[in-house]
């Protein structure tokens, strides 16, 4: 009677980060998770999350260079004036208020694109736990903002004009309508570009350093905020403040909404009103973002954002949006239960 084959032995299945074995290769939680937390999988490893920050700044960087250079080039060659010669202040004539929108706008499917390469995650689980981009989620948010932020860019402007960059360039006729087309056609792209690349990609790789769901969210708050603080490339300590405030905002609605819709509509509604009614005041949007420039009157969107987000944080807990999802289960995340009354 011939002995049986031996069978080998099994190799242990790698730890999901913290020990506890989990399925090797899937690029999906195992368990219910948040939003910032859905690329802590079995897949991870520190270098995913280290590559992507590295190269979502790299990416941005060439980005700008080479469409700033594209449009120096064309300025310098055919004698156009579309660069300003003044580099003290941030002056966006309309080509470099394209350009800068473009770019910025590129980070949608550069973000996209990275999450599936380096992590093996479909695309679509950036947009939110569900997998898809909840339109009307983002429409109804869209309809309420924008009333509230024409009153309060009209308000900025009675105050200071130069509080939403109306510049001393007049307006005429034709740059109205440029400023107007650009803002409207790319400035919800340029700031859904911000969000996909911060608030998304960038949070969710630092947040998948730990397992630790409170450390996570730290995580995922504090270092692409400072960046985001940073990159607007402001001196003036009010400004920073509100930036910081802009970003913690941005932060918390896309955790508690589970998705990053709201804190799109929220971006592009306060980039893009304040912008349109700056169209009809001047020819050049002026931003000044040197010491001194903010001052007592950075309390007033620092208010109303602070507002805004608590405001959504309770319709989405009176909606019973879910704060988590289990995608490798294959089912639609479980509604949070209301609160009694």
């Amino acid at each position: 009677m011939s002995s049986p084959t031996p069978t080998r032995p099994t190799r242990p299945s790698s730890a999901g980060g913290d020990g506890v074995p989990a399925p090797t290769g899937s690029a999906l939680p195992t368990g219910p998770a948040p939003y910032h937390h859905f690329l802590r999988t079995p897949r991870t490893r520190w270098w995913r999350p280290a590559l992507a920050i590295v190269l979502v700044l790299i990416a941005y960087g060439v980005v700008n260079i080479v469409l700033g250079g594209m449009i120096f080039l064309l300025s310098s060659t055919f004698g156009l004036d579309l660069v300003p010669t003044d580099t003290s202040t941030v002056i966006l004539t309309p080509a470099l208020f394209l350009v800068q929108n473009i770019a910025l706008g590129l980070m949608i499917p550069i973000s996209l694109g990275l999450q599936r390469l380096l992590f093996g995650q479909p695309a679509r689980f950036l947009h939110s736990i569900h997998g898809r981009f909840r339109w009307g989620l983002a429409l109804r948010v869209a309809a309420v903002l924008t009333p509230i932020w024409v009153v309060y860019a009209i308000v900025l402007y009675l105050i200071d004009p130069r509080a939403i960059g109306v510049g001393p360039e007049p307006a005429t006729v034709a740059t109205t309508v440029v400023l107007l087309l650009v803002t409207v056609l790319t400035t919800p792209l340029q700031s859904a570009g911000e969000e996909y690349a911060t608030r998304g990609l960038l949070a969710r790789s630092f947040a998948s350093f730990t397992g630790h769901r409170g450390a996570a969210f730290v995580l995922a708050l504090v270092p692409p905020s400072v960046l985001f603080a940073w990159a607007h490339g402001s001196s003036d300590w009010t400004l920073i403040a509100y930036y910081l405030v802009l970003s913690t905002a941005f932060t918390l609605i896309t955790w508690r909404t589970g998705g990053i819709e709201a804190a799109v509509v929220l971006h592009a509604v306060n980039n893009s009103i304040t912008f349109m009614v700056a169209s009809f005041l001047t020819g050049e949007f002026v931003l000044d973002r040197s010491a001194g420039s903010g001052g007592a009157i950075i309390l007033i969107p620092i208010v109303l954002v602070s507002l805004t987000t608590a405001g959504v944080w309770l319709w989405a807990r009176r909606k019973g949006l879910p704060l988590t999802a289990d995608p490798a289960a294959g089912t639609e995340p479980s509604r949070t239960p209301r609160s009694a009354g």
